[in-house]
């Protein structure tokens, strides 16, 4: 892993993500990108609530921001990206950083592929109801869509530093390519020393016997020479909820998962689980795209 984007709109959960993005830079020796994108197409007070949680310096008003304002916000942007910067440039790492408007969607992915990024960090806000199926939000856009792992998180698993002990990938461990995911998640937990628990939700629609279960997945530990690494069969409902679940009741520190893409009708009708955890989880959540 060489190089880092970390994608922030300065929010609590951005601050969260920060020591994050900082905490892997470190391990990995790895060069820290950080970006704030402006999302020019709708400038105006909603865009900017995040903002102004931790920079208090512009007037509280309903109508959008004035063209005359623009420089002055930008400048305001600009100086807390600047001691994002000295905060990393303190700890002896890597770092550039830039002030960009688009869609941010868009434009964190145009800026992740531009420089062949190795992992995203960002911050998630999550969303709910109508807006997380129709709209999502903008972290569940590039994870969804993003070509190299993402870490999501709205808090950090302990308090003031990132660390992992636990570690668990849930998957049904039958597709390949989610099984080769493994290879990204067993580097991530020796850097942490940590430990994988490989899980597997058990539902009602596609249940499976216990002995078949567990003689899949022991055969895919087995093929990729996982050493420190328990096995767990978790009965739920749906397999959204069980990994929610399991990781509220067992000290779990960082969810790993497989994001599918499926076209739109498939999207709408079914549950997404990778999108679904980095909306609703409360622990981070790395999401590895297939």
């Amino acid at each position: 892993m060489t190089t880092i984007l970390f994608p922030t709109d300065f929010s609590d959960c951005a601050m969260e993500a920060q020591e994050a993005a900082f905490t892997l830079a470190k391990l990995f020796d790895a060069e820290l990108r950080v970006i704030h994108v402006i999302d020019d197409t709708i400038f105006k007070w909603e865009s900017q609530g995040h903002f102004l949680e931790q920079v208090d310096v512009l007037p509280l008003q309903t109508q959008p921001l004035r063209i005359e304002q623009e420089d002055s916000v930008k400048n305001q942007f600009l100086n807390a990206i600047d001691s994002i910067v000295k905060g990393a440039e303190e700890r002896g790492i890597k770092i550039e950083a830039e002030l960009m408007f688009g869609n941010p969607v868009k434009v964190i992915l145009a800026e992740a592929k531009k420089i062949d990024a190795d992992f995203i960090v960002m911050g998630t806000h999550g969303a709910s109801g109508f807006k997380e199926a129709f709209t999502g939000s903008i972290t569940q856009g590039v994870a969804k869509h993003a070509s190299c792992p993402v870490l999501s998180l709205r808090k950090l698993p302990y308090e003031g530093t990132f660390n992992v002990k636990n570690l668990v990938y849930a998957s049904n461990f039958k597709v390949e390519s989610d099984n080769d995911n493994l290879a990204f998640v067993k580097v991530f937990a020796r850097y942490f020393d940590a430990s994988i628990t490989l899980l597997f939700v058990n539902t009602p629609h596609y249940f499976e016997e216990t002995n078949e279960t567990l003689n899949r997945i022991e055969k895919v530990a087995q093929d990729h020479k996982l050493d420190k690494y328990s096995i767990e069969i978790y009965n739920h409902f749906t397999v959204e909820d069980g990994v929610l679940t399991y990781a509220n009741n067992n000290n779990v520190d960082l969810i790993a998962v497989s994001n599918h893409h499926y076209g739109l009708l498939k999207s709408i009708v079914e549950f997404r689980t990778a999108e679904v955890l980095v909306n609703h989880a409360k622990v981070p959540v790395l999401t590895l795209n297939v």
